[in-house]
């Protein structure tokens, strides 16, 4: 697979990416574009899906799950989270949001219950 490589870098550095460098850098450019949207906006939501941020299948199927549930994109979300753990964010959201249903992505490997 060719890697991507990356000139908006902290100080103009440039990388290439693969593999789960790559995935991290799109979940820091989409928490980056999308926390202060998340923050100003107070509402409840319909869906969390929850994947792990690791599998790029769940997460993939994830974010195909969340356009099916909503009938506009503030309707549901994706969410990631470790195999064993949320991180005190994704709980607070979760908690914040009350959402009507929580989707958990995958079975006791990705994501323990």
């Amino acid at each position: 697979m060719p890697a991507l490589t990356l000139s908006v870098l902290p100080g103009g550095l440039r990388r290439r990416l693969r593999g789960g460098m790559l995935v991290l850098a799109v979940l820091a450019l989409f928490t980056a574009l999308l926390a202060p949207i998340a923050s100003a906006q107070s509402r409840s939501i319909g869906t969390v899906v929850i994947a792990n941020g690791w599998s790029s299948a769940d997460s993939a199927v994830a974010s195909a799950l969340a356009a099916l549930e909503s009938d506009n994109l503030s309707d549901a979300v994706v969410l990631y989270a470790r195999r064993d753990e949320l991180t005190t964010r994704t709980a607070s959201f979760i908690r914040n949001r009350q959402p009507s249903a929580v989707i958990l992505v995958g079975g006791t490997a990705a994501l323990s219950t």
